[in-house]
């Protein structure tokens, strides 16, 4: 295509390089994700989703509900082999496009709060993390929670500094819901978003701003949206809460958040 017109040309050239680092970044993930899927034979818990992916679709979830997992994963997992198969590394890709879609979103996530730089940075360590690498080569439910983390919270920090467009508590209250059918954790993600919102609040309040009152209002309204959307699981949750198989007696709610407090500080 020959291009005439300096405005034209300006307009390509000045995209250019905001697509050339997710291209980049993306590409790493892919190779670092997709070698060595194989290696090795799945172990127990991917056993655990081998025996989910091959299920009907309407059993998965009276299974997952005798497990300690939502089942969003496992219908995903489901639908994947159908079409990659049931090998280790049939079973694996879904987690190695899904750490690839981390990357990405953890880019565009950093970009958005701190600029072009922090963008390359955060999305460089998000593709090399050893953490990430290994479960984006497990056929487990943890690296889709990662994702949504990611997008949910970019999400909402794209709901707070723009305009608070209804495309960006749209993409929110999906990935907030999707989060909560992938791990219970995430209640302590949401847990966060509003403390974060609610940090934000007090501050447009204090500041005298008009837009404290809506945007009360529709926050409101978009947590009420992502629990809808969780509660025909939540009975199934509160019936397996205190519960877990390695701890050989049940134990109250505040015994794990205790724990996860001290894991994950």
């Amino acid at each position: 295509m020959i291009w005439t017109s300096d405005k034209a040309r300006q307009f390509q050239f000045g995209r250019l390089p905001r697509a050339v680092a997710p291209m980049a970044l993306g590409l790493v993930a892919l190779v670092l994700r997709f070698q060595g899927l194989s290696r090795q034979s799945l172990w127990a818990d991917e056993g655990n989703s081998y025996g989910m992916a091959v299920r009907a679709l309407s059993e998965i979830a009276p299974a997952a509900g005798a497990d300690i997992h939502p089942p969003l994963y496992y219908y995903l997992l489901n639908l994947w082999a159908r079409l990659f198969g049931t090998s280790e590394a049939g079973l694996r890709s879904l987690s190695a496009v899904v750490g690839c879609l981390l990357v990405i979103t953890t880019y565009l996530w950093a970009r958005r709060l701190a600029g072009a730089a922090a963008g390359v940075v955060a999305g460089a360590l998000a593709a090399i993390s050893p953490f990430a690498l290994y479960y984006s080569q497990e056929a487990r439910a943890y690296i889709l929670m990662a994702l949504l983390v990611s997008l949910s919270t970019w999400a909402l920090t794209e709901y707070l500094l723009g305009s608070r467009s209804r495309r960006w508590a749209a993409v929110y209250v999906l990935a907030a819901a999707g989060l909560l059918w992938s791990h219970y954790l995430g209640l302590t993600v949401l847990a966060l978003h509003n403390l974060a919102m609610l940090v934000w609040l007090v501050r447009a309040h204090r500041a005298g701003s008009a837009e404290a009152r809506p945007a009360l209002r529709d926050w409101a309204l978009m947590q009420g949206a992502v629990l809808l959307a969780f509660l025909p699981w939540l009975p199934v949750m509160l019936r397996a809460a205190g519960g877990w198989p390695p701890i050989p007696s049940r134990q109250p709610l505040w015994f794990y958040f205790a724990e996860t407090a001290r894991l994950y500080t």
